[in-house]
């Protein structure tokens, strides 16, 4: 929260308010690291901390487009509304290599594990409203090219 909070204090100085938009508080603690950095700031601007819900790409295109909005000259409200408004049409799609930290983070049990590691199939999943949803299974050739079954 020291980091969010130095860096929210550093960017009150030029402007009157601040979007700031972080993986989903699901998957990370970052969310609450920002909203703690908020208070510890003691920035006299406006302050907006968002959780993406997702991740990886998903998350760098919503940061993109409200950079975009706000770097055109858009109100913060515009900024966030629209913001706001494409974050539960945001997917995410993941092929991953190895189920081995989606277990040991507690995302998985034992068994999807196991099998995942037994018959060398990867999980192919996909992120709605910071909510994991099993796809179907894949398999990765050597070059990473994604065969379904």
């Amino acid at each position: 929260s020291a980091d969010f909070a130095a860096v929210y204090k550093e960017l009150a100085v030029h402007t009157d308010g601040i979007v700031s938009l972080h993986l989903s508080r699901k998957l990370s603690a970052t969310y609450y690291a920002a909203v703690v950095g908020i208070s510890e700031s003691g920035a006299k601007c406006r302050i907006e901390v968002l959780d993406s819900t997702s991740a990886s790409l998903g998350l760098g295109l919503l940061v993109a487009q409200a950079a975009e909005l706000a770097q055109s000259g858009a109100s913060m409200n515009d900024v966030l509304e629209t913001t706001m408004s494409a974050i539960p049409r945001t997917r995410f799609f993941g092929v991953l290599d190895t189920l081995e930290y989606l277990h040991k983070g507690g995302r998985i049990g034992r068994a999807s594990a196991l099998f995942g590691w037994t018959s060398r199939r990867n999980g192919l999943s996909y992120r709605t409203s910071a909510r994991q949803r099993a796809g179907t299974h894949a398999r990765l050739s050597a070059d990473k090219r994604l065969w379904s079954d």
